[in-house]
């Protein structure tokens, strides 16, 4: 019997690990299971949430219809409520806006008539002067410091003639005073040497060839032209008279280099061919 007693006891310590085993297991299937429902009920509140909120906007919807649908008093007299509205709350802000409107609208006939930029060239600061000047040779005298198509020319200054200069500028320009009225002329083309005379220009005969002075009787080997210029290419260059031999001229000048030579033909400077001449005794 002793043996029996001490048989059920081992029996029951080796029994004792699976049952812990077993509550382990059974509280760790409950602990998920629990967790599962929380988060289904958690997925369900959160559906249900959302469909709410779609009825809700739905409804919203439906409401701003209806208003939309009826229309307003301010609408039946074709007036915007929302201006009526701004009117209301800030009536400084409307009054601040037709004064500035008013502004606007002056400033534009302003700009439009030209009154308000009265001197568009005021930031050519005009430095004072007083001296009496001439024109080198001929300027003209305009009615704005400008040679645009926004400045006029009232009168041409002469070479002798003389105005008095009351201002000048760094931009070239100067104030001047003629006949009691006041005009705006370019500074280099002025003096104030009175005394000044206009350089007399050279005559251009259009000769860019030089000329080796000589003096000597010569005439034509057979028959030689004349011309007005050393070339026989240029349009400009006439033939005036064609010389035989016998006929004799005065030699003035002479190119070896190019081959022409300058004669004096019934007082008059023309040019021929060097080689077509030869010298008389």
């Amino acid at each position: 019997m002793r043996n029996d007693n001490m048989k059920s006891k081992k029996s029951n310590k080796k029994k004792i690990p699976l049952i812990i085993f077993s509550i382990v297991i059974l509280a760790a299937l409950v602990v998920t299971g629990v967790g599962m429902i929380f988060v289904i009920r958690g997925e369900m509140g959160e559906a249900d949430q959302e469909q709410d909120h779609i009825i809700s906007d739905a409804g919203e919807d439906v409401n701003s219809e209806d208003l939309q649908g009826e229309p307003s008093e301010n609408e039946n007299l074709g007036e915007d409520p929302s201006d009526d509205t701004m009117d209301e709350e800030n009536p400084e802000d409307t009054e601040n806006d037709d004064s500035q409107g008013e502004l606007n609208q002056d400033s534009q006939m302003e700009n439009q008539t030209g009154e308000v930029d009265d001197d568009p060239y005021a930031w050519m600061s005009f430095k004072e002067v007083n001296e009496v000047v001439t024109a080198k040779d001929r300027t003209n005298l305009r009615d704005k410091p400008s040679q645009g198509e926004d400045s006029t020319v009232m009168y041409t200054l002469a070479n002798g003639e003389t105005a008095t200069r009351i201002a000048a500028s760094d931009y070239g320009w100067s104030k001047v005073v003629f006949n009691g009225e006041t005009y705006y002329a370019v500074s280099s083309f002025l003096t104030t040497d009175l005394n000044y005379k206009t350089p007399t220009p050279t005559p251009d005969d259009g000769v860019d060839t030089e000329f080796k002075e000589v003096n000597h009787k010569v005439t034509a080997k057979d028959v030689v032209n004349l011309r007005t210029l050393p070339s026989v290419t240029r349009e400009d260059s006439v033939v005036v008279v064609q010389i035989k031999n016998g006929d004799v001229v005065t030699r003035t000048g002479i190119n070896t280099e190019l081959g022409w030579s300058r004669v004096v033909y019934d007082g008059q400077t023309l040019y021929c061919v060097s080689s077509y001449l030869i010298s008389v005794d």
